[in-house]
């Protein structure tokens, strides 16, 4: 049974959807090893966010894809598990609003729930494909509607052109993988435009760090200077 829509043609002899998820995966992968380390530099909210969600959906679209060319559930569920904590991770930035311990005690709270339905999936062996939709939902929600409209609210009223840069272009990224692209897969499955725009979310989300890093050195430069007149 195939779970990502029906069965497509060959693309370099691997099955379009997976073809497509793999492709998915390494645009995913490249971007998080290019971003890596201003991470390990800025261990911000922001940044953390950005970051679990490359490494979430690198590794997500990676096992997806074998699952789907093996058409092995065990692979499916654990594709869907990673979905689940990477996609949860994604909160930190908005929850990083609230003070402690509110704030860990929310994101732990979620963690768990998610933890606790993949348990109940595997011991009641709920649908595969239910399952599936579930964390796509999920994603929809947690990482496409909350995290990245979220990031998209402080990008608008950021003071400065570089947290503005950042905050607009990465929940952007956000948005275009995890709202539009995956209401495109559960209403139609894995299609081209669909991992398309897959692919460009994190290029979108590189880029908007790579221009606003630009940015926040001119303000520097600009602040230094104003400093030095003063």
């Amino acid at each position: 049974m195939h779970y990502l829509g029906k069965p497509s043609a060959l693309i370099l002899g691997l099955p379009g959807s997976v073809f497509f998820l793999w492709m998915s995966a390494l645009f995913f992968t490249v971007t998080f090893l290019v971003f890596w380390k201003r991470f390990r530099d800025e261990r911000d909210a922001l940044t953390g966010a950005f970051t679990a969600f490359l490494l979430g959906m690198a590794i997500f679209h990676i096992i997806l894809g074998a699952a789907e060319l093996y058409q092995n559930e065990a692979l499916i569920l654990l594709a869907i598990l990673v979905a689940f904590i990477g996609s949860t991770y994604t909160l930190r930035f908005p929850l990083s609003e609230l003070k402690e311990p509110w704030r860990s005690w929310i994101f732990y709270t979620v963690l768990a729930g998610t933890l606790i339905y993949m348990t109940a999936a595997i011991l009641y062996s709920y649908p595969v494909g239910h399952v599936l939709t579930v964390v796509f939902w999920y994603m929809i929600i947690v990482s496409g509607g909350i995290s990245g409209l979220y990031a998209l609210k402080k990008g608008f009223e950021a003071k400065t052109q570089s947290a503005r840069v950042k905050c607009i272009g990465g929940g952007a990224g956000i948005i275009t993988c995890c709202l539009v692209a995956d209401l495109m897969v559960i209403f139609a499955g894995v299609t081209i435009i669909g991992e398309v725009l897959m692919s460009v979310a994190p290029v979108i989300l590189l880029g908007s760090v790579v221009h606003g890093r630009r940015c926040e050195a001119k303000e520097q430069e600009q602040l230094s200077n104003k400093n030095v007149a003063i």
